[in-house]
């Protein structure tokens, strides 16, 4: 919450203290000055403000990848003499503060991390299409990055993506030569499968009663696929699914209105070897850190104690 204490001040919306049966009261934690000049109140559900120093107060200096489209700008933090990184990928239409809520984790233990943007974010170069991609090529700017940190001295790769930025990762996968250098995922709220997304949403813009005619969504999906380019086989990451070899920490919250759980629950079914799926009850979209901080970082630092 933006200044909810005064107006200079950002305050962090921390554990529930007390519960009833309509209403919860949580402890109100003050982080620092008002990154945002303007603003008096405002609910963000990325937790943290601005940057690492802000949010965190870790130490990160502002990077330029290289890549195919052009430069994309990374945060980076330094490392605790580990050769393996990790490499943050927000998901479509956010920010980079997305990141942040698993970012102190990751430095706790030691990794140099990158936090990086890709094409068709605010401001940077657009793909050839103009729009988004879900994976489908967002995966080679993810794959500069990766060569960034191989070349700054990274021997292994740690790879964390939200909502969108799951695909990008498990994309980079798939294509890259240098995904075998990964060693360990972690996802929230993947959007893994598109016209699988499409399919389960479309319905539910409907009034509840009312009768929904699937003609509709094909034909939406076959003018996506004529007009935009669309290639849904191309963003199934589901369907390849076999292909996935290093473990894979999962998390998704069941009252998410945006990315289906049921992706998740597909992903965690077919690779039952890999994937530990940790499912928040109620929770929204990339929300389930924010309804329960305490377990959801746990479930990291036992993942990453499991690949040390």
């Amino acid at each position: 919450i933006w200044g909810l204490e005064s107006a200079e001040t950002y305050n962090q919306v921390g554990r529930i203290v007390e519960s009833g049966a309509s209403s919860v009261v949580r402890e109100l934690i003050a982080l620092g000055p008002l990154p945002r000049v303007g603003e008096l109140v405002r609910i963000d559900r990325d937790a943290f403000p601005s940057d690492p120093w802000l949010g965190h107060g870790i130490e990160f200096r502002e990077v330029g990848v290289a890549a195919a489209l052009g430069t994309f700008p990374a945060w980076q933090t330094r490392g605790d003499g580990t050769d393996t990184w990790a490499i943050l990928v927000h998901g479509k239409g956010a920010e980079r503060t997305e990141c942040l809520r698993i970012l102190a984790t990751l430095v706790e233990h030691g990794y140099p991390t990158l936090t990086i943007t890709y094409r068709n974010d605010e401001g940077l170069p657009a793909s050839p299409s103009g729009y988004y991609q879900f994976g489908a090529d967002e995966w080679e700017d993810l794959e500069a990055a990766a060569e960034y940190a191989l070349a700054a001295g990274a021997s292994e790769l740690i790879l964390a993506g939200y909502s969108m930025g799951g695909a990008i990762v498990l994309s980079f996968l798939y294509h890259s030569a240098i995904g075998n250098r990964v060693k360990g995922v972690i996802l929230d709220s993947p959007a893994v499968d598109l016209e699988a997304l499409i399919d389960e949403l479309a319905p539910r813009q409907i009034p509840a009663g009312v009768p929904f005619p699937g003609a509709l969504t094909e034909l939406a999906k076959l003018l996506a696929v004529h007009r935009f380019g669309i290639d849904f086989r191309a963003m199934d990451y589901l369907e390849r699914v076999d292909a996935l070899s290093v473990p894979v920490l999962l998390f998704h919250g069941s009252a998410d209105s945006r990315v289906p759980i049921s992706l998740s629950e597909r992903l965690a079914e077919a690779r039952p070897d890999l994937v530990e799926y940790e499912m928040f009850d109620g929770a929204i979209h990339v929300g389930s850190w924010n309804q329960d901080r305490e377990r959801y970082e746990h479930a990291v630092r036992r993942f990453l104690a499991g690949m040390e």
